[in-house]
């Protein structure tokens, strides 16, 4: 029995000893799990640098500034020696930004003009300036990538709202000229403060529409914008009938006038008017007529005349 007890006990202390060797971390395990982190760590740094390296927002901000400082000098080094095609001139361009030291630079363009020499040699300054710039951004890639981004955001939406301001100032000039395509609502009138007032205001409501809403929401605009065309010359068309049904009251008025004069013929019974066609400007037409019978009665009293 008491052997028994030794050999369990023996079994457990080996048991128990296997255990804790168990918990204690394996060297080779340990340089394993430290090599991989390292190698997915370089990768991550990879591909942020070669997605952000790639990005839209990246290339404008480094690689399209480059390229049009080299287009600068190109167009110098064609301009100042004559009969040099586009190709020869990029070459040497290529080796002249490759060049380790300025020394070399400058003999590379020992052959060329002074006023070549020197802006190229401006410009590869210029170059290398922002080249260092873009290789420093890479390095950061986590921070530079959102600011970066950002500003490429700003810049876009700059450009949109100068074509915004642009196109409807545009469209405002050729709306508000006296032939073709154009609208009174438009027109200008400088004696008069208010109209011009709303003008802006109009504009700036265009203005909103484009800046604030996305290609859908303005293609329903523009549909409707089709139909307001028909609603406008109809709307022209009432002002334009209100304004010589105005014209006719006056005359009424006038007339009645001379007609209630001391001693003035009575005036002459009024022709039957031949009903309006049954239409919306029609029916303002009978409106405006009946207004007007009244305006008649009022002013030319029972028995002038008689």
């Amino acid at each position: 029995m008491e052997r028994a007890i030794r050999d369990r006990d023996a079994q457990l202390a080996t048991t128990m000893r296997e255990l804790e060797e168990a918990k204690k971390p394996d060297p080779r395990m340990s340089e394993e799990v430290e090599r991989l982190r390292t190698q997915v760590a370089e990768l991550e740094g990879r591909l942020g640098r070669t997605d952000l390296e790639q990005s839209p927002a990246f290339r404008s901000k480094y690689d399209d500034r480059i390229d049009d400082i080299r287009g600068e000098s190109l167009k110098l080094m064609r301009q100042l020696v004559p009969g040099r095609q586009t190709e020869v001139a990029a070459q040497l361009l290529a080796r002249v930004e490759q060049a380790e030291s300025l020394a070399e630079a400058q003999g590379l363009l020992e052959s060329e003009p002074p006023a070549v020499q020197g802006f190229v040699l401006h410009n590869l300054a210029r170059i290398r300036e922002i080249q260092q710039q873009r290789d420093a951004a890479l390095q950061d890639w986590k921070t530079t990538k959102p600011a970066v981004e950002e500003s490429f955001r700003r810049k876009q939406e700059e450009g949109r709202l100068r074509t915004v301001i642009e196109s409807t100032s545009a469209a405002l000039e050729e709306l508000a000229k006296p032939d073709g395509e154009n609208s009174w609502i438009f027109s200008s009138r400088p004696e008069d403060r208010d109209w011009g007032s709303r003008q802006q205001k109009l504009l700036a409501s265009a203005r909103a529409i484009l800046r604030d809403n996305d290609a859908g929401e303005i293609a329903k605009m523009v549909l409707e914008g089709v139909a307001c065309k028909l609603y406008r010359q109809w709307g022209e068309s009432c002002y334009n009938k209100m304004v010589e049904m105005q014209a006719a009251l006056d005359r009424r008025q006038r007339f009645s006038q001379t007609a209630t004069a001391p001693g003035a013929p009575a005036p002459a019974p009024r022709p039957a008017q031949a009903p309006a066609p049954k239409t919306e400007s029609g029916d303002i037409l009978d409106r405006a007529r009946q207004i007007g019978d009244k305006l008649w009665e009022a002013t030319i009293p029972m028995g002038a005349g008689t």
